[in-house]
């Protein structure tokens, strides 16, 4: 084994090391809100979601869509505003069914 190998074989073991510390240093805590934008092939949102606790959310939403009428028509591009609960149930019990016994 020469050097270079040597080298190689350090920096190999040392990148992953450093690749395991970073996946170990998420977050555990929820975060009361979170601001997300999602862009589409015709459409812009801004969405906001309000955490009530682990497993209920509440999901704001606003945007502009355009669809097939306001592009050959001219008409005006329509404002979008929807607000839905989310229930989170995945994942809360890593390793656990909910579904099967």
């Amino acid at each position: 084994m020469n050097t270079i190998d040597i080298i190689k074989y350090k920096l190999f073991v040392m990148i992953v090391l450093l690749l395991s510390f970073t996946i170990q240093a998420q977050e555990t805590d929820l975060k009361k809100s979170s601001w997300s934008l999602q862009t589409g092939f015709m459409g812009l949102y801004l969405n906001n979601e309000i955490r009530f606790s682990e497993k209920l959310a509440l999901r704001n939403e606003m945007g502009i869509e355009m669809t097939s009428r306001t592009l050959l028509c001219n008409k005006d591009i329509p404002f979008v505003i929807t607000t839905e609960p989310r229930f989170y149930f995945s994942g809360l019990n890593a390793g656990k069914s909910w579904f099967y016994p």
